[in-house]
């Protein structure tokens, strides 16, 4: 006979058992479903709600199927007219999720919670903290946990967030123009501020 661990239920035969099939019941049973907890992708196209479920293997099979739990990458392809929810088994593990669908999110969730929610093109792990799944890392950077100078190239100013800044220009032309303020200034590209040898003194107010 074999007993089974706790979490990816791979056999572990009993010493002095299994004559006769003890190299088929220890390839099905524990080598396939190592490789797979490691390496392998399953795939789901579409639209409907996957349950994923631990399968078992024996001496005649390895009975991995197309919702075995097991698996280390979550990947969704083709077109989602709606959320599509992956519901996963209800012990320590840990998945890769590759949304790589398109049109709708898909909620990854322990069975009975709400889950996470998975964006097309995010990648992400998710784990089972002893209640529901939730993300570990993300290809997507919420705006909520940014924190100083983003760069253009990903979608910021690349500046600092600012409060309202005074621009003071004072001086007369015939003589000296002096600008004092923040950095990071546009200036007006048209327009008169003021008349050659004339003085001028105004503020702009202004907010990053």
């Amino acid at each position: 006979m074999a007993a089974e661990t706790g979490q990816l239920q791979l056999l572990t035969p009993t010493q002095g058992t299994l004559s006769g099939t003890w190299g088929d019941t220890v390839n099905n049973g524990i080598t396939e479903y190592v490789n797979i907890a490691i390496a392998g992708t399953l795939s789901f196209a579409g639209d409907g709600a996957i349950t994923l479920a631990n399968t078992v293997g024996s001496a005649s099979a390895s009975n991995i199927g197309s919702t075995t739990a097991q698996y280390a990458v979550i990947r969704i392809t083709g077109t989602q007219t709606v959320t599509k929810v992956i519901t996963g088994p209800s012990y320590s593990k840990l998945y890769m999720v590759d949304h790589a669908g398109a049109t709708s999110a898909v909620t990854f969730k322990a069975s009975g919670q709400t889950g996470v929610t998975v964006a097309v093109g995010e990648k992400c792990f998710v784990y089972y903290n002893g209640t529901d799944y939730v993300k570990a890392a993300s290809s997507v950077t919420s705006a909520s946990n940014i924190t100083g100078i983003v760069a253009p190239a990903n979608g910021g100013t690349g500046v600092a967030n600012n409060a309202a800044s005074t621009l003071t220009i004072s001086g007369n032309f015939a003589t000296t123009l002096t600008v004092t303020g923040t950095t990071n200034i546009t200036m007006p590209t048209s327009g008169t501020v003021a008349t050659k040898g004339n003085a001028i003194a105004f503020s702009i107010v202004f907010g990053l």
